[in-house]
């Protein structure tokens, strides 16, 4: 089907096309003449001549539910939540008076061509598992990255958007990166602990001995 760009939105190629003929013209002395319109769709209607003319009308109101139902999918799932989304990391790259500003856009970071459409945005995240309980994320695919885009985003859980903020403290283990506390709770250390020993600057396996050391002899 062929299709028409408008106001960043694709719609059918009949789109903001006048598809009605003139007939016949049925009132003339008067402010606003009427005259029959024969639509595209087969059905004939007495319609406002300058109306049509002006293409004010422009068909017998055959589309109107078609272009309401089109319309509507813009915010359809939540997606003025989207909506927020894309605001939100427009201003904290490019907005120096956001109060992110000075860890995002102050650091560097910025959003591709691209996504500075928001149409162009809405259809990635629709197409990338996009829902209403995740959030979008920047870190996870490229730690540290520095610029929002269709190749380095991905959307995760809040929980999941903690353990991968740029200064969240990672550690490898059997050749994997974890979070520090996500390790913690996989293996049911003290997280608090834990993050203040490797703050005085021990290693995390160290910190880990000491912990279950210490533990071991408490009970």
């Amino acid at each position: 089907m062929e299709t028409v760009k408008y106001k960043g939105y694709t719609y059918p190629a009949w789109f903001g096309k006048n598809i009605l003929t003139f007939i016949k013209q049925t009132t003339f002395k008067c402010k606003h003449p009427k005259a029959i319109f024969l639509c595209e769709c087969g059905v004939q209607k007495e319609l406002d001549m300058y109306s049509v003319r002006n293409s004010v009308i422009k068909n017998c109101g055959c589309k109107r539910s078609e272009i309401s139902r089109i319309k509507a999918t813009r915010y359809s799932h939540n997606i003025k939540k989207l909506n927020s989304c894309h605001r939100g990391m427009m201003s904290r790259c490019y907005n120096e008076k956001n109060v992110e500003y000075k860890n995002y856009g102050g650091r560097g970071v910025t959003v591709c061509g691209e996504w500075h459409n928001y149409q162009n945005f809405l259809n990635w995240a629709l197409n990338n598992g996009w829902n209403e309980a995740l959030q979008l994320d920047k870190d996870k695919i490229v730690k540290d990255n520095k610029i929002y885009s269709p190749e380095t985003c991905c959307f995760i859980t809040a929980r999941e958007n903690t353990n991968h903020r740029r200064n969240t403290v990672e550690i490898f283990n059997d050749g994997k990166r974890y979070a520090l506390k996500e390790l913690c709770e996989l293996e049911d250390l003290n997280y608090n602990i834990i993050q203040k020993k490797i703050k005085a600057g021990v290693s995390f396996y160290v910190a880990k001995y000491q912990y279950l050391t210490k533990t071991k002899y408490a009970t």
